[in-house]
């Protein structure tokens, strides 16, 4: 073994770099072929049950109801990231206290992250 860690360090940077490559090119390729257990209508598997797209967008719509619920004046919205535009436009709906100034988009979206 510390034949191998010698014969390691002595080779140059470059090669180090590109043998240190090839190892995490292999290991991405191992880790990618061990996937596949979620079909293409499903989101995830728990216990080798499928939880379809359609099952997930349903309890995300109930969950974000219900901590709307919990807000005063607050809208449900689903997390739309990247951009957070379905979120942005309900938090814009919401009233602003009086005294302090409108938040702009940027403030919305950091919220809604």
């Amino acid at each position: 073994m510390t034949r191998l860690f010698t014969r390691i360090a002595s080779l140059n940077h470059a090669r180090r770099a590109v043998l240190a490559s090839a190892l995490l090119l292999i290991l991405a390729s191992v880790v990618a072929a061990c996937g596949g257990g979620v079909p293409s209508n499903g989101v995830a598997t728990v216990d080798d049950e499928v939880i379809t797209k359609e099952e997930y967008n349903h309890w995300l719509t109930a969950a974000a109801k219900g901590q709307a619920a919990q807000a005063p004046g607050g809208a449900a919205s689903v997390p739309d990231s990247p951009e957070f535009k379905k979120c942005i436009a309900s938090k814009k709906k919401t009233p602003v206290p009086k005294g302090t100034r409108k938040p702009k988009d940027a403030d919305w979206k950091k919220q809604c992250e």
